[in-house]
């Protein structure tokens, strides 16, 4: 069998529409990514400019959060902060790894052990919980 990419693809794109769509009706959910660009590396600007392209084709709406300077750790953490995605597992992660830069350790813990329970793969539950067991033993 040969499967032809393109319409595989533009199968998947009508489905998540259509999702899109059911949450916006049923809930008033408007689904968002979020960009977050930190630099001016122009790999992950066209990588950021297709996501939002795409996104924006199922009728996904995506803010931008763009520093072609960068953007110092205290200034990243409360930037992530307004995100607000207690119930995503990279938030929790991101956090971690911000406030272990930043000296942190016990929010860091914290967050390592919030990122580790909603992890969605044993992997990266596992993952996490060592890099909070790390810091534990290092306090």
């Amino acid at each position: 069998m040969i499967l032809d990419g393109n319409v595989v693809a533009e199968k998947t794109l009508a489905e998540v529409r259509a999702g899109v769509a059911r949450l916006r009706e049923k809930y008033g959910v408007a689904p968002t990514l979020a960009v977050l660009l930190l630099g001016n590396d122009p790999a992950s600007a066209l990588y950021v400019r297709n996501k939002k392209k795409m996104a924006a084709s199922v009728g996904i709406t995506s803010p931008d959060h763009v520093y072609p300077d960068g953007l110092g750790r205290k200034a990243l953490l409360d930037l992530v902060d307004r995100l607000n995605l207690p119930d995503y597992h990279a938030f929790h992660a991101t956090r971690a790894d911000l406030l272990r830069r930043l000296g942190r350790v016990e929010d860091a813990i914290a967050a390592y052990r919030a990122a580790s329970a909603l992890a969605p793969s044993p992997a990266e539950r596992d993952y996490l919980a060592a890099q909070a067991a790390t810091l534990q033993q290092r306090r």
